[in-house]
């Protein structure tokens, strides 16, 4: 059987239970939560822009020139991510 390669959100989601279950207080491990992102930015943002807009809520979508393409970037935590470096600006609205 072949291995299994995991997503990287699945990868996320194995960091965040491991820091969930780390000892310490429940602000340290927070803190540590909030600062774990997935690497394909990209990925993420379109994700967010197609749930609303399945749901109803967008009007409209554009994109703008950002800071440009990462392909090896780390956040503050030292998360590995990449981007093309577009930003989607939703106009929202109430669903009907």
């Amino acid at each position: 059987m072949p291995e299994r390669k995991d997503s990287d959100s699945r990868k996320l989601l194995r960091r965040l239970r491991e820091t969930l279950a780390a000892p310490g207080g429940g602000q340290d491990r927070l803190d540590q939560i909030t600062h774990h992102i997935a690497p394909d930015v990209d990925a993420e943002r379109d994700l967010v822009i197609a749930d609303l807009t399945a749901a109803g809520y967008v009007a409209s979508v554009s994109e703008e020139p950002g800071i440009g393409a990462t392909t090896t970037g780390r956040n503050g935590g030292g998360d590995p991510y990449f981007t093309d470096g577009f930003i989607k600006v939703a106009e929202l609205r109430v669903p009907d």
